[in-house]
């Protein structure tokens, strides 16, 4: 049974309009009982935002044929205003039921589920399913764009794509309907503040394009104010920042900054410790494509004496200080675990002022960071192929097993090892049935 707003609801009135209404908080119905409370807010809108929205059914927004309505005083919550649509539509008018009408009205194509499971459970015979942040298959006018934040996710239909910029039309959502989302070189930035969509799903039929990019003479804006222009959000499998990087910002007397062979990728930056005000500073923006726990890395090269350098991580709307003897690091050294939001505005940052006088001539070194996916469990994400396990870390290794595209293993422990494509980081898995060994961390991230 269904609890709506003091009302208790038999599973056998609500079967159509739950298993195939399709709604931002509709659950998938498997079990004989569901327990959902569908009054809860279900996008981080504000609590009051269906006192600003016109009457139900107004239309907000169009496309290609296609009408965003209001959910009237239902907005922002699980419950419909106008009730089941039609197996074609659903529930009346959460977001799910703007872009499975307009697929269904174009291409005929009709899939189930909440907002947030709408990628995984397109039918890929028909539908490409895009991760945000692929280069070469930008959202194009169209598309659904997907967010799965929160309990349920958000989705959205993609009506005009620019440069810089993806404008979306949607439903359930205060405002009028529509919302202009920043856009840099594949990357689609945050709808909220840390509400980045995952992907899109590409009707194969649809034949609109995307915009040429931009010209190389005009750099890109910054996906997120604050961030630097040419910033690229790392993937979800992590990356490295280095010190020729466009998320690497360094501030203060530019002539106080001094670049140096070796480190890692065979140079770095470096300055002088101070006990005075803070001068030069360095911040690794980290754009994180999906939420969950990584392992931040720094890697010190053998020049660094400074004895008193501390790492601050803005992580997930906190800040940590992690202090490290610079002078005794060499290489890659763990600065700890952390939980970090979808999105940017989350850093590693070092300052000069460390506390120790300049006459002592101590440098700090500015060098690359690393982000690792940490999450007790990791999903598999090969575009269909199996994954290798191997007895270490290393792709010459004898090969103990596979594991399948899309499936979760539990993570052991993550360590360096032989490079795949430029990626070094291994973790060590199992598999399960038996199944235990090594797996390039090149394919394996946190869960979606």
């Amino acid at each position: 049974m269904l609890r709506r707003a003091g009302m208790t609801i038999t599973m056998a009135a609500m079967l159509t309009a739950t298993t195939l209404g399709g709604a931002c908080t509709t659950e998938v119905i498997d079990e004989s009982t569901l327990e959902v409370d569908v009054d809860d807010i279900v996008n981080p809108t504000g609590e009051e935002q269906a006192l600003t929205m016109p009457p139900c059914g107004t239309v907000l927004a169009s496309f290609d044929g296609t009408n965003a309505y209001s959910n009237g005083g239902n907005t922002g919550t699980g419950n419909s205003c106008a009730g089941q649509g039609g197996i074609a539509n659903g529930l009346q008018y959460q977001c799910v039921e703007l872009v499975m009408r307009h697929f269904k009205r174009k291409w005929n194509l009709r899939w189930y589920g909440n907002a947030k499971t709408l990628l995984r459970g397109a039918p890929r015979d028909t539908v490409d399913v895009i991760t945000n942040g692929d280069r070469a298959r930008p959202p194009v006018p169209g598309d659904m764009i997907v967010w799965e934040n929160g309990t349920y996710g958000h989705v959205a239909l993609v009506v005009a794509v620019g440069s810089d910029f993806v404008d979306i039309i949607e439903q359930n959502v205060a405002g009028n309907g529509k919302a202009r989302l920043p856009y840099r070189d594949g990357t689609v930035g945050a709808r909220w503040n840390g509400w980045v969509p995952s992907g899109w799903a590409h009707a194969k039929a649809n034949t609109s394009s995307s915009p040429p990019p931009p010209s190389p003479s005009t750099p890109p804006p910054a996906a997120d104010p604050g961030i630097p222009a040419g910033c690229a959000r790392l993937a979800a499998v992590g990356g490295v920042i280095d010190d020729d990087d466009d998320c690497l910002e360094l501030g203060g007397t530019p002539s106080y900054l001094r670049a140096e062979s070796g480190g890692f990728d065979g140079d770095h930056v470096w300055t002088n410790a101070t006990a005075g005000a803070r001068d030069n500073f360095a911040r690794w923006h980290l754009g994180v494509a999906r939420a969950g726990t990584y392992r931040v890395d720094v890697h010190v090269p053998s020049t660094a004496t400074s004895t008193q350098t501390a790492y601050r991580v803005r992580h997930a709307g906190v800040v940590d200080t992690v202090p490290l003897d610079q002078s005794t690091a060499r290489g890659w050294r763990s600065l700890g675990r952390f939980a970090f939001d979808a999105g940017f505005d989350q850093l590693v940052r070092l300052d000069d002022n460390t506390g120790e006088a300049g006459s002592l001539r101590r440098r700090i070194a500015f060098d690359a960071v690393r982000l690792v996916p940490a999450c007790d469990q990791l999903q598999v994400e090969t575009d269909g192929v199996a994954l290798n396990v191997r007895s270490s870390p290393s792709a010459g290794s004898p090969r103990l097993g596979s594991i399948a595209d899309g499936a979760r293993v539990t993570r052991v422990a993550s360590v360096d090892g032989s490079s795949v494509g430029g990626h070094t980081i291994w973790h060590e898995v199992d598999a399960g049935g038996g199944l235990r060994g090594f797996a390039s961390g090149a394919y394996l991230a946190c869960p979606r």
